[in-house]
């Protein structure tokens, strides 16, 4: 960043560019997550601080502690940065959200939402200003939990059910197949004869995180 029309000021801020890309990212850290990564280079820029400035001939952490008291105290409350765009539902349930399709239950289709983007997290509204999703932003790459409860309850009022097996361990919704873990007792789930039943008892069981089971987890 340079000050306007002080363009003799770039070769020094491309200068410390080279530099900080020198001592962090050459070889480049393998991190997990942005939390890790951001962690892992202020502990390397508090290291950094011991050694003498090039100028000064001082050392780095000295002349921070003798500056601190003159910088300004940052607000105790986060300034919120949010944008507020409007989207469509399409007739099958679906809004776009950074290029990607994202379900919203509980609104009938097609809708008009208004989404809400924080850096890295959205919030769907409905018209009346009921909120109908909340998830992270797609390119955070943060698993996401699937919203069983919500989907079992628009099973219970669908007629494409058809009737669950014997055996309790498999629910059918025309070419839709969704295996199911035992329930934490360890047996199976309890029988019955009515598709609509049995999606409402999978909708008041509740789902363990991490559970071990094909179709029930995060996305």
């Amino acid at each position: 960043m340079c000050n306007p029309y002080s363009g003799h000021e770039k070769g020094n801020a491309e200068r410390k560019v080279y530099y900080t890309r020198n001592l962090c990212f050459i070889p480049a850290p393998l991190m997990e997550s942005d939390p890790e990564l951001v962690e892992w280079l202020h502990r390397k820029m508090v290291e950094d601080r011991n050694r003498p400035h090039y100028e000064k001939g001082r050392w780095i952490e000295e002349l921070w502690q003798e500056e601190q008291p003159e910088l300004l105290a940052l607000p105790e409350q986060d300034l919120p940065i949010f944008s507020l765009d409007h989207a469509y539902v399409n007739k099958y349930g679906e809004v776009m959200v950074d290029g990607k399709a994202f379900v919203v239950h509980g609104l009938s289709v097609p809708n008009r939402v208004l989404v809400k983007k924080e850096w890295n997290r959205f919030v769907v509204f409905s018209s009346d200003g009921d909120v109908h999703l909340e998830a992270p932003r797609p390119y955070t790459n943060v698993k996401r939990e699937i919203p069983w409860k919500e989907i079992f309850a628009e099973w219970e009022t669908k007629p494409g059910l058809s009737d669950i097996p014997a055996t309790g361990r498999t629910c059918r919704r025309r070419s839709e197949r969704i295996w199911l873990a035992p329930a934490p007792g360890g047996g199976p789930f309890e029988r019955t004869a009515s598709a609509v039943g049995s999606a409402h008892a999978l909708r008041n069981r509740p789902v363990a995180r991490g559970e071990s089971a094909m179709g029930l987890g995060s996305s």
